[in-house]
């Protein structure tokens, strides 16, 4: 734009004085865009190890239980575990629980309580043991947890029981009993209670308050250097059902959203957590985002470059004071031009953003004198309608966008890679951003833009 207003200048100001035309008057414009939704799938992946960590702190190194009665067989028995082995695999976490143990058992045939109140053995009680002065039993436990997220962002788990094997038999002979299928029998029955605590606690989960926070963090504005502030709009929440891969846990978040980009930190409030939904594991976003800049803002930035920016033009030296965007009519933007030097005044023109989305170029093809100025000039300088000039000013009026789109690229790429919380880590790939449409609007630019890449949330 520079180029165009230097051009534009150096054509008006040849043998002007001060020139003065009327305001162009900026009517309410009447375009009516609908953005479309973004679909942002978002793979998470959740490091398990510390949780595990934590499972194997909790949970007793010893186990010991034992059932004694008169007739029949009695028995008393030690586990020592081995440190517990975690292993995800699909939609289910594994685990196994190896480790030694000893077993004590008294045999009586047949008691009674003639001779006293409390029953006796009729006859002497036999006794055996496994494992005790003597190398102890080896056993394998394995347990398998399936998770699932209700709608209110509750964990359900249920976790089963997958076998119990004794690597090293118990049998005592003598009275042709196998205590080896009595200790599966009475830990099944104990790890049926373990299992229904492992559920509890793992429901106790305050998964809930871990996704407002994200919720909160993709609500918030995200600064960019030199472009702006990223605004997501989030407006819904799906995931896919949790799938285990050795000690990670991984899930696709799906979020439908309104991203735009803003030249001011425009505040709002944060929305309710929606509620959640089953999304399919597909990957990747694309993302329709609108990009909105007041024209007070953008004037801000034609300030910076082009604000006291000096012309010489057969050796007088011409001063730009300011180059101001006032609006939009229709389709076309006005543009107010301040200059001062040997000649001064006012100038204003208008033109359409005509936009070439294969080549993302620019240009003002209709690019012309406001009516005012027209009507103004055709009083003091007729000769500025050739035809040659308004060619020259559309042939400057071009602008190539590729250049900005891939150094913009790199800069969006560069702030979606952080750390959104401690510990809540943003990765995030750009394959593409291109323009596809620039709408004026009467008190501000909309550039519509299509982002295409893959994001990821590692914790």
């Amino acid at each position: 734009m520079k180029v165009l207003f230097t051009i534009l200048l150096s054509l008006f100001l040849i043998s002007c004085g001060s020139i003065k035309p009327k305001q162009p008057v900026i009517s309410e414009n009447k375009i009516q865009y609908e953005q479309q939704p973004s679909s942002i799938r978002v793979p998470i992946e959740i490091n398990l190890k510390p949780f595990l960590k934590d499972a194997e702190k909790q949970t007793p190194k010893n186990f010991a239980d034992e059932k004694q009665q008169c007739e029949g067989i009695s028995f008393a028995y030690q586990l020592e575990r081995n440190p517990l082995e975690f292993n995800g695999k699909e939609n289910q976490l594994l685990l196994e629980l190896s480790g030694r143990y000893a077993i004590k058992i008294n045999y009586c045939p047949t008691c009674t309580g003639i001779f006293s109140s409390k029953e006796n053995c009729i006859v002497p009680r036999i006794y055996a043991s496994c494992g005790v002065n003597e190398p102890m039993r080896r056993i394998k436990v394995s347990t398998a947890t399936a998770l699932s997220v209700t709608k209110d962002y509750k964990i359900d788990a249920n976790t089963s029981l997958k076998e119990i094997v004794s690597e090293d038999k118990c049998e005592v002979t003598f009275i042709k009993y196998d205590a080896t299928e009595k200790l599966v029998e009475e830990m099944q029955k104990a790890l049926k209670a373990v299992t229904a605590d492992i559920d509890k606690k793992i429901e106790q989960t305050d998964l809930k308050k871990e996704v407002i926070k994200i919720w909160k963090e993709l609500n918030n504005p995200i600064i960019i250097p030199s472009i702006g502030f990223f605004h997501l709009s989030p407006t819904s929440l799906a995931i896919t059902p949790p799938n285990f891969s050795k000690d990670k846990l991984q899930i696709t978040v799906s979020i439908n959203a309104y991203p735009k980009v803003s030249l001011e930190d425009k505040k709002a409030s944060l929305p309710p957590l929606p509620e959640l939904n089953t999304a399919t594991a597909e990957k990747g976003f694309q993302i329709n985002l609108v990009i909105q800049g007041k024209y007070k803002s953008i004037n801000t930035l034609l300030a910076q470059n082009l604000n006291g920016k000096e012309i010489t033009l057969k050796k007088e030296k011409i001063i730009l004071d300011s180059v101001l965007i006032l609006g939009a009519n229709g389709n076309k933007l006005s543009f107010k031009v301040h200059f001062s030097g040997k000649r001064s005044g006012v100038l204003y023109f208008a033109g359409t953003p005509t936009f070439n989305k294969e080549k993302q170029i620019i240009s003002f093809p209709d690019m012309d004198f406001d009516i005012e100025t027209k009507n103004t000039l055709l009083k003091s300088a007729t000769w500025l309608f050739d035809d040659l000039i308004t060619s020259k000013i559309r042939e400057f009026a071009v602008y190539d966008l590729s250049k900005d789109l891939a150094s913009n690229k790199k800069t969006i790429e560069k702030e979606l890679n952080r750390e959104l919380e401690k510990g809540i880590f943003l990765d995030t790939k750009l394959k593409t951003i291109k323009i596809e449409q620039i709408i004026p609007l009467k008190d501000e630019l909309w550039i519509i833009s299509n982002l295409e890449g893959e994001m990821g949330i590692k914790l």
